[in-house]
């Protein structure tokens, strides 16, 4: 039944659980990051005894989406590129020997 006030909502509740698979499509992570999550304790999961399936607690899986507040969430500044500087008088490719010593080898 669709609700009156929001009539794009077809289901208004949330799933208790959802499976490890599922949590990647909605978290976008991968399975080894979800793994690594649970392992952590960063979400909750319930084990229905005799049945080879792991569950994830949506509750969790919104609360490690959901950013909080007190957090930066900035962006931080882009990293300066590595190594040395090119200069304009010398460009890729170019040997670092002197135009002397090249002469005496």
């Amino acid at each position: 039944m669709v609700s009156d006030m929001h009539p794009e909502v077809e289901n208004e509740r949330d799933p208790i659980t959802v499976t490890v698979p599922r949590a990647c499509e909605l978290s976008g992570f991968g399975l080894t990051t979800i793994w690594k999550f649970i392992k952590e304790g960063r979400l909750r999961v319930r084990r229905v005894p005799g049945v080879d399936r792991t569950l994830i607690v949506y509750s969790s899986l919104q609360a490690l989406l959901t950013p909080d507040p007190s957090e930066n969430t900035t962006v931080p500044a882009p990293r300066r590129p590595r190594g040395r500087p090119r200069g304009p008088a010398r460009q890729a490719g170019a040997s670092r020997r002197s135009a002397q010593d090249r002469r005496t080898r």
